[in-house]
């Protein structure tokens, strides 16, 4: 056996016998001698190496997806007890791994299951919830890094920097697969030409599972959100500006338009969703001059008003920003009302016309403008209501529109754009259990969850219980109780919903 090492109990050593034969030139046999070989490997830790940042050279398109490019190995395989080897390893290493396959192999994994960070790059949001456990389970096809998507929670953390970030929780194939696989949407409103980098977004939480080869072996304060908060991580993917992926700079000039509401992480395409108690959003229309020649003029109008009722209008005036960040004053803004007269008032306005806006060779302008949803129309069943608005796109050049000689560069775009409104919800979920007259009680609380919905629900978010699963306390699950409906379900999408009519509830 091996000496210990760092207080560590000495590792197990597997060994094998092997027979070589060899063939002479003229094709005879010689049998060979069988050989025994051992290995040494650790028994009581598995190793964290930052060994892969994902780098490329995609193009992205604003508001698309990435595919699953930020894909990185989250452990090391097949690594023995031999230190020395590890001298290369980041500051960032820790433990040493069990052979990576085995029914001892497999038992490791489900008792020290991994949980991982991850924090959306600059300019992306993360996949939805279930996108991101299908990628985990299906990506890869060396395997998944859960032996059951069942398995797999994700909990959402408090924003890092304005970029989402979660944690995922049950990982435990990692010894056969160590790849997290993680799907990306690029921001609608990114600009051309900006980057997307996978650095420092992906981080390991630390566990007794976890043993230090380099001396900066990491306890947990408790919770994935107390070591989150604290920086008290192990990060994977430490290489400093790896790019993965650069935004879509069109080569002529281009108008796209984007909205965020109060319930969404990054503006959308064409459809904002707002919280019905939180109804505000932000508009944004950009402008890209990817020609070799300046615009000098553009004209872009917001028509708030749809089918000649107005239920959306601003909360204040309009921002213009250059691709640096810096506001652009120089342009002109025009707010009409319904009735066709000037105000100077914003919120007043039933539309409004942006000119004098030249936009250079290379450069995005952004026009960002603030609204909200008339509060009267919130009142009642507003999920999956939608209130439309339309903005419309002209280029000009040689000369302005202010002079009446400018010339028109390209064709008109006209968009129409929506704002939908959602409700923030928590549930609880409990066991229920009929009494002596039928009728169901809740007993034990299994779950609680939290986040915007539409008008289904699914209790598997929550309990990871399916219809024929034992609950903790004995109890058989035999469906699902809408206590909306008063009926039973057996599909847990199916549960309905009331809203409530006047607030958030």
């Amino acid at each position: 056996m091996p000496s210990q090492r760092m207080g560590q109990l000495a590792p197990t050593t597997l060994t094998a016998t092997s027979t070589t034969t060899n063939v002479e030139s003229d094709g005879t046999a010689v049998a060979g001698t069988p050989v025994t070989t051992s290995r040494d490997y650790s028994d009581n830790g598995v190793a964290v190496v930052n060994s892969w940042t994902p780098s490329g050279d995609s193009i992205y398109t604003p508001g698309g997806s990435t595919g699953y490019d930020l894909n990185v190995n989250v452990v090391s395989n097949s690594l023995d007890v031999d230190y020395a080897a590890y001298a290369n390893l980041s500051t960032t290493s820790a433990g040493v791994m069990l052979s990576d396959s085995g029914a001892a192999a497999q038992a490791f994994e489900a008792a020290n299951p991994l949980t991982v960070v991850v924090i959306a790059p600059e300019n992306t949001t993360l996949a939805s919830d279930a996108d991101i456990v299908d990628a985990l389970m299906n990506a890869n096809a060396g395997g998944s890094i859960a032996t059951s998507a069942d398995k797999i929670t994700i909990t959402h953390l408090a924003d890092y920097d304005g970029q989402e970030a979660i944690a995922i929780s049950g990982l435990d194939n990692y010894l056969a697969d160590s790849q997290i696989t993680i799907p990306l949407t690029v921001d609608a409103d990114a600009t051309a030409g900006t980057t997307i980098a996978s650095s420092d977004t992906v981080f390991v939480e630390p566990s007794s599972a976890l043993i230090s080869v380099d001396g900066t072996t990491l306890t947990s304060l408790g919770s994935v959100e107390a070591d989150y908060a604290a920086g008290n991580l192990y990060n994977v993917t430490d290489t400093p500006d790896q790019i993965i992926g650069t935004v879509e700079a069109s080569q002529t000039v281009a108008a796209s338009d984007a909205v965020q509401g109060s319930a969404d992480a990054a503006a959308q395409l064409t459809t904002g969703t707002i919280n019905a108690d939180d109804d505000t959003a932000t508009g944004k229309t950009m402008l890209y001059n990817g020609s070799d020649a300046d615009v000098t003029d553009s004209s872009t109008t917001v028509n708030l008003a749809s089918d000649g009722t107005q239920v959306i209008s601003l909360t204040g005036a309009p921002t213009i920003t250059s691709s640096d960040g810096s506001t652009i004053t120089t342009a002109t803004i025009t707010y009409d009302t319904s009735t066709g007269t000037i105000t100077t008032d914003p919120t007043q306005a039933a539309s409004f016309t942006v000119t004098n806006l030249p936009v250079s060779t290379g450069e995005t302008v952004t026009i960002s403008y603030p609204m909200t949803v008339d509060s009267t129309v919130l009142a009642g069943t507003t999920t999956g209501i939608q209130w439309p608005y339309t903005t419309a796109v002209q280029f000009y050049s040689d000369g302005t529109l202010a002079a009446g000689d400018a010339t028109a560069l390209g064709t008109e775009t006209d968009t129409t754009m929506n704002l939908q409104a959602v409700h923030n919800l928590t549930d609880i979920w409990y066991l229920a259990t009929q009494d002596s007259d039928g009728n169901y009680v809740a007993g034990e609380e299994v779950g609680t969850y939290a986040g915007t919905t539409g008008t289904t629900y699914s209790a598997s978010n929550v309990t990871n219980l399916a219809v024929g699963d034992t609950a903790s306390n004995g109890d058989v699950v035999v469906g699902y109780y809408d206590e909306s409906a008063g009926t039973m379900v057996t599909d847990p999408t199916a549960l309905t919903m009331v809203e409530n009519e006047t607030a958030d509830g």
